[in-house]
C-alpha cells in the first residue's frame, strides 16, 4: 500500500488533553491489502491535525454507545461544534484532507479502504465511469451504518484469520457496493446526454412503485447522485419526453386501466382518498419542533413517510396498521423508520425510537400522555 499505514498507526499524531500517558496504539487487523482497522477504546478528549491518505478512503464509525461534541474539517468544509455519535459514520475520501476536535472520551474504530476497491468489481458498476465517493460527516443512511458495524463486530471476532473469512469478504463487497451506488457520484451523464441504464432503471422502477404518492423530483434526483437540472436533462435525452411529462403519462395511464377493470362490475364502493401525512392540527407543533432539529442535522426534512410514522406511532399505531392505512408495503415502511429514527437521534443527541417517543416528546414537554 502506498499510504504507510503502520507508521500512523504507531504514531498517529493524536493530541490528547487530560492524559499522563498517550495511550498504547491498538493492534490494526487487515482484509488483504485493501482493507486496515483499527479500534480505539476510551480515546480521552483531543484533536487530530490536519491529515490526508493519497490512497485510502477513510470511514470513522463512533460506538453506538459513545457520542461527544466534535469540530471538524473535511477538505475546504467546516462543521461547526456538535453532538455526534450513537453508531455514526464518517466518511473522508482518499485525496481529501481532514481534522478534528472532540471534548469528552470516545470509542471509535477507523477503517481505512483501499482505493483499488473501487477500480474494480463494485467500483466499474456505474456504467465504466469512475465513481467518486462524497465526504460526510454523519452518513444519514441506516443500512450502510448497520453494515458498518457488522463488518467492525466480524473482524474484532477473527483477527487472526479476518482474509480467510468468507462472511468478512461478502461484507466487504457489501459496503463498497452501497458506497458507490448511494454515496458516490460520476459523471453525471454520458457523452449522448442521456443517463446511465443502471440510473434510469431505478428511477423508472421508483415511479411506478411509488406513482400514488407525492413523488419529489429533488427525491428522484438523490436517488441516483445527481442535481435536479442533470436529471431532467438526462431523463428527457433518454427517454424523449420530460420527466414531468412522463410522470403525468404513467399516473393517465393507471387511471385508465383502473376505469377499464372497474367496467362491467356495477357499482363499486367509494374508494376514500389517502389520509393526510399528519392527523390534524394537534401534531403540527410536534412536526415542526422535528423537522427544525433534523433540518439543522442533516439540511433535510421530514418526508410524507416519515411523517406519517411520527403520527401513526403518536396515536399507538404499529407499523402493520400505519403501512396499511397509506397503502404501503411494512417491509418499506420498516426500512424509512429504521432511517428515521437514527437521523432523529442524531439530531437531538439521545437515542430516540418507537417505543420511546411518546416518553422523549413529553420530557421537551411537547406530548401529553
Amino acid at each position: 500500500m502506498d499510504d504507510n499505514l503502520d507508521s500512523i498507526f504507531s504514531d498517529p499524531g493524536l493530541h490528547l488533553k487530560a492524559c499522563d500517558a498517550k495511550p498504547s496504539p491498538p493492534t490494526p487487523i487487515s482484509l488483504g491489502q485493501e482493507l486496515t482497522m483499527v479500534r480505539y477504546e476510551g480515546l480521552p478528549a483531543g484533536n487530530l491535525p490536519e491529515i490526508c491518505f493519497a490512497d485510502h478512503h477513510v470511514l470513522t464509525v463512533l460506538d453506538p454507545e459513545s457520542a461527544a461534541i466534535f469540530e471538524e474539517k473535511i477538505g475546504n468544509r467546516s462543521y461547526p461544534r456538535r453532538l455526534k455519535g450513537h453508531g455514526s459514520v464518517t466518511l473522508v475520501p482518499a485525496g481529501v484532507n481532514h481534522q478534528a476536535c472532540w471534548e469528552q472520551p470516545i470509542t471509535l474504530t477507523i477503517f481505512h479502504f483501499h482505493r483499488s476497491l473501487f477500480d474494480q468489481g463494485e467500483g466499474a458498476a456505474i456504467e465504466a465511469d469512475q465513481p467518486t465517493l462524497i465526504p460526510q460527516q454523519q452518513i444519514s443512511d441506516a443500512t450502510f451504518c448497520h453494515l458498518m458495524l457488522a463488518l467492525q463486530s466480524s473482524l474484532l471476532a477473527t483477527p487472526l484469520d479476518a482474509s480467510s473469512d468468507s462472511y468478512n469478504q461478502a461484507l466487504l463487497a457489501m459496503v463498497v457496493r452501497r458506497l458507490v451506488t448511494h454515496h458516490s457520484t460520476c459523471p453525471p451523464v454520458h457523452a449522448s446526454g442521456a443517463l446511465p441504464p443502471a440510473s434510469l432503471n431505478k428511477i423508472l422502477a421508483y415511479i411506478d412503485t411509488c406513482l400514488e404518492t407525492d413523488i419529489q423530483i429533488t427525491d428522484l434526483a438523490s436517488l441516483v447522485n445527481l442535481s435536479v437540472t442533470d436529471l431532467r436533462q438526462g431523463f428527457e435525452a433518454s427517454m424523449g419526453l420530460s420527466l414531468t411529462s412522463y410522470l403525468h403519462q404513467q399516473r393517465c395511464q393507471r387511471i385508465q386501466r383502473l376505469l377499464q377493470t372497474m367496467q362491467g362490475q356495477g357499482p363499486s364502493p367509494v374508494t376514500l382518498p389517502a389520509a393526510a401525512p399528519y392527523a390534524g392540527p394537534a401534531f403540527e407543533p410536534i412536526l415542526n419542533w422535528l423537522n427544525q432539529r433534523i433540518q439543522e442535522a442533516t439540511g433535510r426534512c421530514l418526508t410524507d413517510t416519515q411523517t406519517r410514522i411520527v403520527t401513526g406511532v403518536l396515536q399507538g399505531q404499529q407499523y402493520q396498521q400505519i403501512a396499511a392505512q397509506y397503502q404501503q408495503s411494512q417491509g418499506h415502511l420498516k426500512t424509512v423508520a429504521a432511517e428515521l429514527w437514527l437521523v432523529l437521534s442524531q439530531a437531538v443527541g439521545e437515542p430516540v425510537r418507537k417505543s420511546n417517543l411518546r416518553s422523549y416528546l413529553q420530557r421537551q414537554g411537547l406530548w401529553r400522555p
